[in-house]
Protein backbone atom coordinates (compact mmCIF):
# COMPACT_ATOMS: atom_id res chain seq x y z
CA UNK A 1 0.00 0.00 0.00
CA UNK A 2 1.17 3.53 -0.70
CA UNK A 3 1.81 6.04 2.06
CA UNK A 4 -0.01 9.37 1.97
CA UNK A 5 1.56 12.64 3.14
CA UNK A 6 -0.51 14.79 5.49
CA UNK A 7 -0.70 17.78 3.18
CA UNK A 8 -4.10 19.11 4.29
CA UNK A 9 -4.47 22.02 6.69
CA UNK A 10 -5.27 21.09 10.29
CA UNK A 11 -8.26 22.99 11.72
CA UNK A 12 -6.77 24.71 14.78
CA UNK A 13 -10.19 25.66 16.16
CA UNK A 14 -11.36 22.05 16.15
CA UNK A 15 -8.04 20.92 17.59
CA UNK A 16 -8.39 23.38 20.46
CA UNK A 17 -12.03 22.40 21.08
CA UNK A 18 -11.50 18.63 21.20
CA UNK A 19 -8.27 19.02 23.16
CA UNK A 20 -10.24 21.01 25.75
CA UNK A 21 -12.85 18.25 25.90
CA UNK A 22 -10.07 15.71 26.49
CA UNK A 23 -8.26 17.78 29.13
CA UNK A 24 -11.43 18.61 31.07
CA UNK A 25 -13.10 15.20 30.60
CA UNK A 26 -16.13 17.03 29.22
CA UNK A 27 -18.01 13.82 28.38
CA UNK A 28 -17.59 12.71 32.04
CA UNK A 29 -16.32 9.22 31.41
CA UNK A 30 -15.26 7.36 34.55
CA UNK A 31 -12.91 5.01 32.67
CA UNK A 32 -12.18 6.93 29.47
CA UNK A 33 -11.84 10.60 28.60
CA UNK A 34 -13.62 9.72 25.37
CA UNK A 35 -16.84 9.44 27.41
CA UNK A 36 -19.08 6.84 29.10
CA UNK A 37 -19.69 5.04 25.79
CA UNK A 38 -15.97 4.27 25.60
CA UNK A 39 -15.95 2.38 28.90
CA UNK A 40 -15.86 -1.41 29.14
CA UNK A 41 -19.59 -1.97 29.69
CA UNK A 42 -20.79 -0.08 26.61
CA UNK A 43 -18.14 -1.58 24.34
CA UNK A 44 -18.66 -5.20 25.37
CA UNK A 45 -20.43 -6.35 22.18
CA UNK A 46 -17.95 -4.54 19.99
CA UNK A 47 -14.93 -5.91 21.84
CA UNK A 48 -16.27 -9.42 21.31
CA UNK A 49 -16.98 -8.95 17.59
CA UNK A 50 -14.29 -6.68 16.17
CA UNK A 51 -11.36 -9.07 15.80
CA UNK A 52 -13.56 -11.63 14.04
CA UNK A 53 -14.91 -9.02 11.60
CA UNK A 54 -11.41 -7.86 10.70
CA UNK A 55 -10.34 -11.45 10.12
CA UNK A 56 -13.41 -12.24 8.01
CA UNK A 57 -12.69 -9.22 5.79
CA UNK A 58 -8.95 -9.99 5.55
CA UNK A 59 -8.04 -6.60 6.98
CA UNK A 60 -4.29 -6.31 7.33
CA UNK A 61 -4.08 -2.60 8.23
CA UNK A 62 -6.73 -1.12 10.53
CA UNK A 63 -7.12 2.66 10.92
CA UNK A 64 -8.96 3.75 14.10
CA UNK A 65 -9.90 7.37 13.50
CA UNK A 66 -10.50 9.03 15.88
CA UNK A 67 -8.85 6.71 18.38
CA UNK A 68 -9.38 8.83 21.52
CA UNK A 69 -7.49 7.60 24.56
CA UNK A 70 -7.36 3.96 23.36
CA UNK A 71 -8.96 2.76 26.63
CA UNK A 72 -11.34 0.06 25.42
CA UNK A 73 -9.31 -0.82 22.36
CA UNK A 74 -6.30 -1.58 24.56
CA UNK A 75 -8.22 -4.54 26.02
CA UNK A 76 -8.53 -6.31 22.64
CA UNK A 77 -5.53 -5.12 20.65
CA UNK A 78 -3.70 -8.41 21.20
CA UNK A 79 -6.64 -10.26 19.60
CA UNK A 80 -6.50 -8.18 16.41
CA UNK A 81 -4.43 -9.83 13.68
CA UNK A 82 -3.81 -6.58 11.82
CA UNK A 83 -1.47 -3.65 11.99
CA UNK A 84 -3.18 -0.92 14.03
CA UNK A 85 -2.96 2.83 13.36
CA UNK A 86 -4.71 5.22 15.74
CA UNK A 87 -5.32 8.79 14.54
CA UNK A 88 -6.71 11.74 16.47
CA UNK A 89 -6.73 15.54 16.39
CA UNK A 90 -5.97 15.65 20.14
CA UNK A 91 -2.18 15.65 20.30
CA UNK A 92 -1.86 14.97 24.06
CA UNK A 93 -3.95 11.81 23.62
CA UNK A 94 -1.76 10.67 20.72
CA UNK A 95 1.42 11.34 22.70
CA UNK A 96 0.11 9.43 25.73
CA UNK A 97 -1.11 6.53 23.62
CA UNK A 98 2.22 6.24 21.83
CA UNK A 99 4.08 6.28 25.13
CA UNK A 100 1.87 3.67 26.79
CA UNK A 101 0.92 1.37 23.92
CA UNK A 102 3.13 1.98 20.90
CA UNK A 103 4.96 -1.03 19.44
CA UNK A 104 5.90 -2.45 16.04
CA UNK A 105 2.32 -3.24 15.02
CA UNK A 106 0.57 -0.45 17.00
CA UNK A 107 1.23 3.20 16.08
CA UNK A 108 -0.44 6.56 16.60
CA UNK A 109 -0.51 9.70 14.46
CA UNK A 110 -1.65 13.25 15.18
CA UNK A 111 -4.13 13.96 12.38
CA UNK A 112 -7.18 16.04 11.51
CA UNK A 113 -9.17 13.31 9.76
CA UNK A 114 -11.71 15.82 8.44
CA UNK A 115 -9.15 17.94 6.62
CA UNK A 116 -6.02 15.83 6.11
CA UNK A 117 -5.44 12.71 3.98
CA UNK A 118 -5.90 9.40 5.76
CA UNK A 119 -3.05 6.90 6.21
CA UNK A 120 -3.11 3.85 4.00
CA UNK A 121 -5.36 1.10 5.45
CA UNK A 122 -7.83 -1.62 4.51
CA UNK A 123 -10.53 -0.45 6.92
CA UNK A 124 -11.31 2.93 8.45
CA UNK A 125 -12.96 2.46 11.84
CA UNK A 126 -14.70 5.64 13.02
CA UNK A 127 -16.71 5.12 16.19
CA UNK A 128 -18.90 7.78 17.84
CA UNK A 129 -17.52 10.54 15.64
CA UNK A 130 -19.80 11.68 12.85
CA UNK A 131 -22.60 12.67 15.22
CA UNK A 132 -20.26 15.35 16.63
CA UNK A 133 -19.73 16.96 13.21
CA UNK A 134 -21.60 19.50 11.12
CA UNK A 135 -22.92 18.29 7.79
CA UNK A 136 -20.15 20.14 5.96
CA UNK A 137 -17.48 18.46 8.11
CA UNK A 138 -19.11 15.05 7.59
CA UNK A 139 -18.90 15.73 3.85
CA UNK A 140 -15.23 16.66 4.21
CA UNK A 141 -14.50 13.48 6.17
CA UNK A 142 -16.33 11.31 3.64
CA UNK A 143 -14.37 12.96 0.84
CA UNK A 144 -11.13 12.05 2.65
CA UNK A 145 -12.45 8.52 3.06
CA UNK A 146 -13.25 8.23 -0.65
CA UNK A 147 -9.80 9.58 -1.57
CA UNK A 148 -8.13 6.90 0.58
CA UNK A 149 -7.24 3.39 -0.54
CA UNK A 150 -9.38 1.75 2.16
CA UNK A 151 -11.94 -0.85 1.11
CA UNK A 152 -14.24 -0.71 4.14
CA UNK A 153 -15.57 1.75 6.67
CA UNK A 154 -17.03 0.81 10.05
CA UNK A 155 -18.90 3.61 11.75
CA UNK A 156 -21.72 4.49 14.15
CA UNK A 157 -25.38 4.96 13.35
CA UNK A 158 -28.04 5.40 16.03
CA UNK A 159 -31.18 3.35 16.59
CA UNK A 160 -33.71 4.83 14.12
CA UNK A 161 -36.38 4.91 16.85
CA UNK A 162 -34.23 7.57 18.58
CA UNK A 163 -34.09 9.76 15.50
CA UNK A 164 -37.17 11.70 14.45
CA UNK A 165 -35.22 13.63 11.83
CA UNK A 166 -31.53 14.14 11.15
CA UNK A 167 -30.37 17.67 11.88
CA UNK A 168 -27.30 19.78 11.30
CA UNK A 169 -25.18 21.09 14.20
CA UNK A 170 -21.94 22.95 14.77
CA UNK A 171 -18.93 20.66 15.02
CA UNK A 172 -18.22 19.78 18.64
CA UNK A 173 -21.86 19.33 19.62
CA UNK A 174 -23.88 16.09 19.66
CA UNK A 175 -27.14 14.74 18.28
CA UNK A 176 -28.88 11.48 17.49
CA UNK A 177 -28.16 10.54 13.90
CA UNK A 178 -29.34 7.79 11.53
CA UNK A 179 -26.96 7.40 8.58
CA UNK A 180 -29.51 5.41 6.57
CA UNK A 181 -31.93 8.36 6.42
CA UNK A 182 -31.82 11.63 4.54
CA UNK A 183 -29.67 13.50 3.88
CA UNK A 184 -26.99 10.77 4.09
CA UNK A 185 -28.63 7.68 2.55
CA UNK A 186 -25.97 5.13 3.51
CA UNK A 187 -26.73 1.67 2.02
CA UNK A 188 -29.51 -0.24 3.79
CA UNK A 189 -27.60 -3.53 3.87
CA UNK A 190 -24.25 -3.26 5.68
CA UNK A 191 -21.85 -6.19 5.59
CA UNK A 192 -21.82 -6.43 9.41
CA UNK A 193 -23.81 -4.86 12.25
CA UNK A 194 -22.84 -4.84 15.94
CA UNK A 195 -25.18 -3.47 18.62
CA UNK A 196 -23.11 -0.94 20.52
CA UNK A 197 -23.15 1.68 23.26
CA UNK A 198 -25.69 -0.01 25.52
CA UNK A 199 -28.14 -0.72 22.69
CA UNK A 200 -28.88 2.77 21.37
CA UNK A 201 -26.56 2.53 18.36
CA UNK A 202 -24.88 0.13 15.96
CA UNK A 203 -21.44 -0.13 14.43
CA UNK A 204 -21.93 -1.02 10.77
CA UNK A 205 -19.45 -2.09 8.10
CA UNK A 206 -19.92 -0.95 4.51
CA UNK A 207 -17.86 -1.20 1.37
CA UNK A 208 -16.56 2.30 0.73
CA UNK A 209 -17.42 2.17 -2.98
CA UNK A 210 -21.06 1.58 -2.08
CA UNK A 211 -21.08 4.43 0.46
CA UNK A 212 -19.57 6.75 -2.12
CA UNK A 213 -22.29 5.90 -4.63
CA UNK A 214 -25.15 6.28 -2.16
CA UNK A 215 -23.96 9.55 -0.59
CA UNK A 216 -23.16 11.36 -3.84
CA UNK A 217 -26.05 13.82 -3.40
CA UNK A 218 -25.09 14.57 0.22
CA UNK A 219 -21.46 15.23 -0.72
CA UNK A 220 -22.51 17.52 -3.55
CA UNK A 221 -24.91 19.49 -1.36
CA UNK A 222 -22.74 19.96 1.73
CA UNK A 223 -19.16 20.12 0.50
CA UNK A 224 -18.09 23.73 1.06
CA UNK A 225 -17.60 25.63 -2.17
CA UNK A 226 -14.22 27.33 -2.66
Amino acid sequence: MSSRPNVGKLDLRHQALFTKYYAENTWQGEESRSGPSSGKARTENLRRALARILTDLNVSVFLDAPCGDFFWMSHIIDDIEATYIGADIVEPAIDQNAKNFGRADVSFVHLDIVNQPLPSADMVFSRDFLFHLSYSDIARFLSRLFESDARYVMTTTHDPQRVTKNSDIETGGWRWMDLLRAPFHFPFSPLFEVVDGGGDRKMCVWEIDEVQASTRSFISQYTPKL
